[in-house]
């Protein structure tokens, strides 16, 4: 599953490119892009421009409307590293290739990407240094080693913050009441 955030990614777009080329009609491997609403178009006319007629394991979307269905089943997750984004790749415990958008505020998508990163649930590619190549290389290193895959999950899925409902109510309870709660 790769995605770009929900308007997309255009650089990732332009890797995606090669690498759905590489790994059309390879029976093994399924892929769902998804480009964002206002690349969908010209990403279709770049596939066709590049004489790639789709096989049945590619599938192309503008928008993901359900997202958590999409992570669930994938082995691995390719996009960029905003907060919510990294939120869901770990509540869910998947593998990442996260590529950080260069514009954000604060370059905070490089910052959210090195620490899955440094916790072993990533792999980070800057947006310079994309290119189908490289990403294949990137997929290529997790996906065919098994170890590599799982321990990249399990180390996701311990980043994940799961019962968040219930830390927001305790700590909104403890700034009411800070003595009812001791």
């Amino acid at each position: 599953y790769s995605f770009g955030g929900s308007g997309g990614q255009i650089s990732l777009n332009e890797a995606m490119i090669g690498t759905i080329k590489k790994y059309n009609g390879e029976k093994s491997i399924k892929i769902l892009h998804v480009t964002g609403n206002k690349h969908y178009n010209n990403f279709l006319e770049k596939l066709e421009k590049d004489n790639i007629k789709l096989e049945r394991n590619i599938e192309i979307k503008d928008y993901m409307y359900d997202a958590p269905t999409a992570l669930s089943a994938s082995d691995i997750v390719i996009g960029s590293a905003g907060a919510i984004t990294i939120a869901e790749i770990t509540a869910i415990g998947v593998p990442a290739i996260l590529i950080p958008k260069t514009y954000t505020a604060e370059n905070h998508q490089e910052y959210n990407a090195r620490a899955l990163e440094k916790e072993g649930a990533a792999k980070v590619i800057l947006e310079k240094d994309l290119d189908s190549n490289t990403l294949i290389k990137a997929i290529e290193e997790i996906i065919q080693n098994k170890n590599v895959l799982q321990t990249m999950a399990l180390n996701s899925k311990r980043l994940g913050n799961l019962d968040v409902e219930n830390k927001i109510y305790q700590a909104m309870k403890n700034l009411i009441s800070p003595e009812s709660n001791k």
